[in-house]
């Protein structure tokens, strides 16, 4: 059993493909995806549209730049050690990879948002970064917040 925990992002602006939230585990750990989750939060209603979405895995990952290094949260027991991972959001330079599998591939209308969960969870391997990213730019821009859910496991 392992521990689970979170990454989140919130009021992003989004004008452009990026990567909304990416994790990079530290090795030798392994992990399995639970559950993501995107809305909008525009203060002002946003133009009506779609968004293209993916979950990518990446092996001999480098994480993007542009955005910010953030805490994980964890989901179990506040006093759960901290993740063995480094977790980005908003990266406008997307996350790179010796090789790269897409895991998930879907969208959602800006005005419903996006709440997943993989039921069974979709596991990644000991080396691979997780990036959940907006894979095609909006027609127009628009603020999102969300977060990245998986569960972290040892050797």
């Amino acid at each position: 059993m392992g521990r689970v925990y979170s990454a989140g992002f919130n009021g992003v602006s989004c004008s452009a493909v990026q990567d909304l939230v990416s994790v990079l585990l530290a090795s030798p750990h392994y992990g399995e995806i639970n559950r993501i989750e995107v809305n909008d939060v525009d203060t002002t209603l946003p133009t009506q549209q779609g968004l293209s979405l993916e979950l990518v895995a990446l092996a001999g990952a480098t994480l993007g730049s542009g955005g910010a290094a953030v805490g994980t949260i964890p989901q179990q027991d506040a006093g759960d050690a901290a993740a063995n991972a480094t977790a980005h959001t908003n990266d406008t330079t997307i996350a790179t990879g010796s090789a790269s599998s897409i895991l998930w591939n879907g969208g959602c209308n800006l005005y419903q948002g996006l709440d997943h969960t993989f039921n069974p969870p979709i596991p990644f391997g000991d080396g691979y970064a997780i990036s959940f990213k907006l894979a095609q730019a909006p027609s127009a821009a628009c603020k999102l917040s969300g977060t990245l859910t998986w569960t972290e496991k040892g050797k």
